[in-house]
């Protein structure tokens, strides 16, 4: 069904629009030649529903035939109408648009036959002009688009569309949709060129620590090289829609990391690249497209014979020439559009280290390899790629820039120059971008960050256009490096201004305002009436981010105060607190309370103007306007406050204060709550639903989810049967209300939670196959982020030390056929039984395979009182030793979390008396946070596991006098001492909910009650006795000490602040000897009251 134009108002209202995109454009390059413009010729793109036809020759590259089924795509989006494209004018008529190459004899010939001549295009580098023409070819009008080569016309195109369909060249990634228009009518006023050459020469992007461009739009590919978090093909929407916008800005290059075009999905990508126009070309760690993790896999698949025995280029200087010839072969098909880097560097941008020399050789000496290896790379492509105008360049980043300063690397001849930056230090890595003079017979380029990794390029702006990226662009196009750019970009969302305005200055350098081009951009994206406000917003931003001003004698720019680097601390100091630190040890990379406090308190100030600010932005630009200010600040404040939470919260805990730690995690909450918002509308919409599922430089899943469970961890450590773990950050998996007995699947040595941990991205690299044991669990080990905790895990030659609340058997998984002298002797015995770890190699993350080695462990066992228990030390490492696995074995009367029970119904195992009430089991979302979706996981041990908290809920659906019960029995009877855990929430004050504990004949031995906003304890034949008061949905934990010989119980309740109220000594019945099950039974005169239980546990002391 034809879609119906706008008319009238509608025409009027585009034509307004029209007229506001032309004002806020760049002024357009008027006819060359002294062309008159010739007012009364016209073009009706769109007339009286009949739009005009798209007209480009068969020949012409796949490029533009791409550019225009854009055009198709935009004009329909637009009108509601839709263009037909054809290969020939005598397959249109009345109106055409006709696209053309100088360069493509055809495209050349169909421009020449509607009367526009291409002279004044030939030999130029990616120039392009329009005209609107009249009675031309047959035609009665004709737009007429051509370019000196495909991308010139492509750029023709895309130009075009910004300036007089009002396109946004980041429409996609902007969420920026052009008006609606009922009429698309032009005249010979806007005809245009030929534009200008370009400043820079090879203008290109590199995606650069990427992996949510990789895991959003899931391709479901794995790569055959499997980099960590870089383990999947990119999807192709995505790759479509990263070139369309490199090529509507003008870049003309493109590439990302660990491309190996050796496997198919990564080739059919770059050749969907080059079919867009671009140049492919490689990171600065991959010279020649070799990546050096690609080396196992081409010999294992190309020459298995041929391996080398080490990675050594002094050694096997004839192998590396066969790798990187290979490689060469399959990049050079796609020439003459490939541009070359040519470079040496070790695995996953790491340093080259040559292994045939002390310590992988001194710096000069690996200098003067790579020179050797840089030389024979470009001769390798000087041999194998046919192109004659070849494009090579070696990036001087991190130790290359250094050595090239000492004058050890050389680049070869006919090589251009690339300088690097240090992240957001600016041009730093190499001083002699500075200080040499240009040599006339070289070129020289540049490998340029937008924002660096560690400096929040996810999730907020730090590299000011003004202030940052045009101090170094100065530099750079004073010295005329103008030969070669590859601009290394994060994330493309939050960096919009800054990738644009680059754009704009390497197209046309000279003419670049930055004043005036953020001006511009602020009309573009949030509409002229709000323009210089939105800019002002942007210049407070700027001006209120923490950050210091960095002059190293050669520029001086602004160093912001880093956002991601932190968020991983963060992170780390999570599991810290959650895995029972008590010395104090706290991860601060870079951390800087006062910075941090002054950016809560001056963001704050930003946020409330932004928030001002909003209602004035149209309505369909103000989910982009959250994106770029209210969600950014919010999510660069509760980063900043929860770093100072998390330290006040360690350092509480190493002075024993255990409310004032939880105090202090608290205090970080609301601003906690607001990051997470803000976090989830960045994913808000099914296009963005995924955005963050890679959650590797970004991983607000984690943490959120992770603040989460430390809180709850404080909430319920007085729960945990084992206490006073030594070494420390070793956690004991046994709280009843968090954790599940040990089993097969489980991870040993290492904690489950992702980004934690050498298997940070993967999963474990050891887990459980077989397992005999019941009711048992694992005291673990934690490592964390870039290994920086105080003990390493594994714990070989190490002691553990831990404390029983009550008598149970511990048992020693030992590795098969190692001596622990010290079991026999501390009175261990062997149980007969045992147990099968898995061990899979990096990376860990696949199940679709089996383990790679197999270790047995055997079990030796004894039982221990309450109190403190010492064990031997772990062994040495030794070839394949593993250290002991410890598990302990309460003696369990009850264990129940509702982990395994069905939400909605009844609980296995109970005995359920509705009464006119509901008795079911819920889910209790008052810990968990939203979890990182994936299509499918290849975890061997899944990545970070969600808390899964259920409850019991006991709710009055009406008035009802019979109470609603829920009733267990205890796995026996008990007469001895023993304890009792429970947690639980009442909805209400006004109801009447109990606790009893019940001998074998059903009678009561004590009964808490809970009613008015008291809990009583209530012996049968007694008086009640107050225990503690009580609020409205809090969590309360519920410690009852039962002692039959005596006929007491010592009853603690804990609220959720961890305030503590114990009363020793209450009487229990007369009579009662022993406990053999627990009855809760809720009692209201009000429907919907309620009363949950979240976790009971039971044991003998």
């Amino acid at each position: 069904m034809i879609a119906r134009p706008f008319r009238a108002a509608s025409f009027l209202t585009g034509i307004g629009l029209l007229a506001m995109t032309l004002c806020a454009a760049a002024e357009p390059t008027p006819p060359a030649g002294g062309e008159t413009p010739r007012a009364a010729d016209r073009f009706d793109l769109l007339r009286d529903l009949e739009p005009a036809y798209i007209v480009l020759a068969q020949s012409e590259h796949k490029g533009l035939m791409a550019a225009a089924k854009d055009l198709q795509r935009d004009v329909t989006k637009i009108t509601g109408i839709t263009p037909n494209i054809v290969h020939s004018l005598a397959d249109s008529w009345g109106r055409c648009v006709v696209l053309g190459s100088a360069d493509c004899p055809e495209g050349k010939a169909l421009l020449a036959s509607v009367g526009m001549p291409v002279d004044d295009l030939a030999g130029k580098w990616e120039t392009y002009k329009w005209r609107v023409l009249n009675n031309v070819g047959g035609k009665d009008q004709v737009l007429a688009i051509a370019g000196s080569n495909v991308r010139g016309a492509i750029f023709g195109v895309y130009e075009f569309e910004r300036l007089h369909l009002g396109v946004d060249p980041f429409w996609f990634w902007a969420d920026h949709e052009p008006a609606n228009r009922g009429e698309l009518s032009f005249d010979a006023s806007i005809d245009f060129g030929p534009s200008q050459e370009p400043t820079w020469k090879y203008r290109g992007w590199t995606l650069n620590d990427h992996p949510q461009f990789m895991e959003w739009m899931q391709s479901g590919l794995v790569q055959r090289a499997r980099y960590s978090r870089y383990m999947f093909a990119i999807h192709h929407e995505v790759i479509e829609r990263l070139c369309e916008a490199a090529l509507r800005l003008k870049m003309n290059m493109f590439t990302w990391y660990f491309i190996d075009i050796d496997w198919q999905p990564d080739r059919e990508r770059l050749q969907a690249v080059v079919d867009r126009g671009l140049f492919i070309t490689q990171h600065q760690m991959e010279g020649v497209g070799a990546d050096t993790g690609f080396w196992d896999a081409y010999w294992a698949q190309h020459n298995p014979a041929g391996k080398p025995e080490i990675f050594s280029y002094v050694k096997h200087p004839e192998a590396f020439r066969e790798f990187w010839a290979a490689y060469i072969k399959r990049w050079a098909e796609f020439s003459p559009q490939v541009v070359w880097e040519i470079n040496l560097r070790g695995w996953a941008d790491a340093p080259y280290e040559e292994v045939t020399l002390p310590d992988g050789g001194t710096p000069q000496q690996r200098a003067e390899i790579i020179s050797r290896a840089l030389a024979d790379q470009a001769k390798l492509v000087r041999q194998l790629d046919p192109n004659p105008d070849l494009e090579m360049m070696t990036t001087l980043y991190a130790e290359m820039g250094k050595n090239y300063d000492a004058g050890w690397i050389q680049v070869p001849e006919g090589v251009t120059t690339g300088f690097s930056d240090a992240g957001m230090n600016g041009m730093s890595y190499s001083k002699k971008f500075w200080t040499e003079p240009r040599d006339p017979r070289r070129k020289y380029g540049q490998y340029f960050h937008t924002q660096y990794f560690g400096g929040g390029p996810q999730i907020a702006k730090c590299t000011p256009v003004e202030q940052y990226i045009k101090v170094n662009m100065d530099a750079m196009y004073q010295r005329g490096d103008t030969q070669h750019m590859l601009l290394a970009m994060n994330e493309l969302r939050h960096q919009q201004i800054e990738i644009r305005g680059i754009a704009e200055m390497l197209w046309n350098y000279p003419s670049f305002d930055a004043r005036e081009y953020q001006l511009r951009y602020c009309r573009d994206e949030f509409g002229p009436e709000v323009a210089e406000r939105v800019l002002a917003l942007y210049d407070e931003y700027y001006e209120k981010y923490p950050h210091g001003i960095k002059d190293d004698g050669f520029k001086k720019i602004p160093s912001y105060y880093k956002v991601m680097e932190p968020l991983f601390t963060v992170i780390g100091n999570l599991q810290n607190i959650d895995t029972g630190t008590r010395d104090g040890f706290v991860l601060n990379y870079q951390y800087r309370r006062d910075m941090y406090e002054q950016g809560i308190r001056d963001l704050g100030e930003v946020l409330q103007h932004a928030i001002a600010l909003r209602p004035s932005i149209p309505d369909q630009r103000k989910y982009f306007f959250d994106y770029e200010f209210i969600d950014a600040i919010r999510q660069v404040r509760g980063i900043y406050k929860i770093s100072i939470a998390i330290n006040d919260t360690i350092e509480r805990l190493k002075e024993g204060d255990r409310a004032g730690a939880l105090a202090a995690l608290l205090d970080a909450r609301p601003l906690v709550e607001e990051l997470y918002a803000a976090f989830q509308n960045n994913c808000a919409g099914e296009k963005w639903r995924h955005w963050y599922r890679s959650g590797t430089n970004e991983d607000m899943y984690l943490m959120y989810n992770l603040y989460q469970k430390a809180r709850l961890r404080l909430e319920v450590d007085a729960m945990s049967f084992v206490t006073d773990i030594e070494p420390q950050r070793h956690p004991y998996l046994g709280n009843v209300v968090t954790h599940d007995p040990a089993a097969v699947g489980d991870a040993v040595y290492g904690s489950q939670a992702e980004r934690l941990n050498g298997s940070m991205y993967n999963g474990a690299p050891e887990s459980i196959l077989s397992f005999p044991l019941r009711d048992v669990f694992q005291i673990g080990g934690v490592k964390s982020t870039y290994n920086k905790w105080k003990l390493p895990v594994p714990d070989y030659g190490l002691e553990y030390r831990f404390r029983l609340q009550g008598q149970a058997r511990v048992y020693v998984a030992k590795q098969e056929g190692r001596d622990m002298a010290w079991l026999p002797e501390q009175g261990f015995e062997p149980t007969g039984e045992s147990m099968e770890v898995g061990h899979w190699g990096w990376p860990y993350r696949y199940q679709n395979r089996p383990p790679q080695a197999i270790t047995r462990f055997e079990f030796w066992s004894k039982e221990f009182p309450a109190g403190e228990v010492r064990l031997g030390k772990q062994p040495s490492s030794g070839k394949r030793g593993m250290p002991y696995i410890v598990f302990v074995q309460p003696k369990l009367l009850l264990y129940e979390n509702f982990h395994q029970a069905t939400i909605g119904q009844a609980p296995p195992g109970w005995r359920i008396a509705d009464n006119e009430a509901c008795v079911s089991v819920v889910a209790n979302p008052d810990y968990e946070g939203q979890m990182r979706a994936t299509s499918f996981d290849l975890a061997t041990v899944p990545r970070y596991r969600p808390l899964g908290l259920k409850s019991l809920k006991l709710a009055s659906t009406r008035t009802g006098r019979n109470p609603a019960l829920a009733e267990i029995p205890l796995r026996r009877p008990v007469q001895g001492p023993w304890v009792m855990d429970l947690r639980l929430q009442l909805g209400q004050t006004d109801a009447d909910s109990r606790l009893a504990l019940l001998d074998d004949q059903g009678q009561v031995g004590l009964e808490l009650v809970a009613s008015s906003g008291e809990i009583r304890a209530q012996a049968a034949g007694a008086k009640p006795c107050d225990v503690a008061r009580y609020e409205a949905d809090r969590w309360y934990n519920l410690k009852l000490t039962v002692d039959p010989q005596q006929q007491t119980c010592d009853v603690s309740v804990q609220d959720d602040a961890i305030q503590t109220i114990v009363r020793k000594g209450l009487p229990m019945g007369q009579g009662v000897g022993k406990t053999a099950s627990i009855r809760i039974t809720h009692t209201s005169q009000k429907p919907q009251s309620w009363v949950r239980l979240d976790a009971i546990g039971a044991y003998e002391r």
